[in-house]
C-alpha cells in the first residue's frame, strides 16, 4: 500500500474519531446530563460542573486527535520516520495518560464528595478510563518504535 492511500485512510479514521467524539461531547453528554438531572433531582447542580469537566477531557480527546492528524499527514508526504511524528506520538501519549488519570480520580473524588451515581456509572467511568490508559500505554510504545526508526533511518542516510 502506498503512503498516500495509507494516509486517506488513517485520516478517514482520525475523522470519524473526532466526529465520534465532537458528537459525545456536543450533543449527547448535555442530554445525558439533562437526563440525569430530571431522575435525580438533588444532584442536579452538578449539571454544569459535570458537563464542563466533560467538555474539558474531550477537548484533550480533540487534542489527540489534532496531533494524530498531523502524524497521518506527514505519512501521506513520505515522511513516515520523522522526529516530528516522534514527538507528536509521545504528546498523545502523555494527553491520553492526563485524561485517563481524571477519569480514575473521578471515581474516589465523587465517593468521598458522598455522591453515589450507581454501578453501571462507575463501572463504565472505570471502563473508560482502562481504555484510554490501554491507548496511551499503545501510543507509547508507538512512539518508542518511531523513535528506533527514525535513529535507523539517520544512520542508513550517513552510510550511503
Amino acid at each position: 500500500m502506498k503512503h498516500r492511500q495509507i494516509s486517506r485512510l488513517l485520516l478517514t479514521a482520525g475523522g470519524i474519531a473526532f466526529v465520534g467524539a465532537a458528537f459525545l461531547m456536543f450533543v449527547y453528554a448535555p442530554i445525558l446530563g439533562q437526563d440525569c438531572a430530571a431522575m435525580y433531582p438533588e444532584l442536579s447542580y452538578l449539571y454544569w460542573p459535570m458537563l464542563i469537566g466533560v467538555w474539558a477531557l474531550g477537548l484533550v480527546y480533540l487534542a489527540a486527535v489534532a496531533l494524530y492528524m498531523r502524524i497521518s499527514l506527514r505519512i501521506g508526504q513520505n515522511r513516515s520516520f520523522c522526529p516530528e511524528n516522534v514527538r507528536g506520538m509521545q504528546s498523545i501519549s502523555r494527553l491520553l495518560a492526563v485524561a485517563a488519570a481524571v477519569e480514575a480520580l473521578v471515581v474516589p473524588g465523587l465517593r468521598l464528595a458522598g455522591i453515589d451515581l450507581g454501578g453501571p456509572v462507575w463501572l463504565m467511568l472505570l471502563l473508560l478510563a482502562l481504555a484510554t490508559a490501554a491507548v496511551a500505554l499503545l501510543a507509547y510504545c508507538l512512539s518508542a518504535l518511531l523513535h528506533h526508526a527514525v535513529q535507523l533511518q539517520e544512520d542508513s542516510d550517513l552510510t550511503v
